[in-house]
């Protein structure tokens, strides 16, 4: 890990992402990329990795407000 000066390596994000999965190659290998509209540097980014270097990425649904819920809609 690169010498972060001023920073504690407690404090990074452990983990970067999300990125697109473009291929499954042989020996649970993956080439992944930047999403789309999402570049972290000037230049996009496309790596290989092992499945056990991935994790799923999850969107938070429940930040939905008030007005996005249909009125006539129930829960059961």
């Amino acid at each position: 890990m690169p010498n972060n000066k001023g920073q504690s390596r407690k404090l990074l994000p452990k983990y970067s992402g999300p990125y697109i999965v473009k291929k499954v190659s042989d020996h649970d290998r993956y080439v992944i990329e930047d999403p789309q509209g999402s570049m972290r540097s000037q230049k996009k980014y496309e790596g290989v990795t092992s499945i056990d270097k991935m994790k799923p990425f999850n969107i938070d649904v429940s930040s939905e407000s008030e007005e996005d819920l249909d009125p006539n809609e129930t829960d059961l």
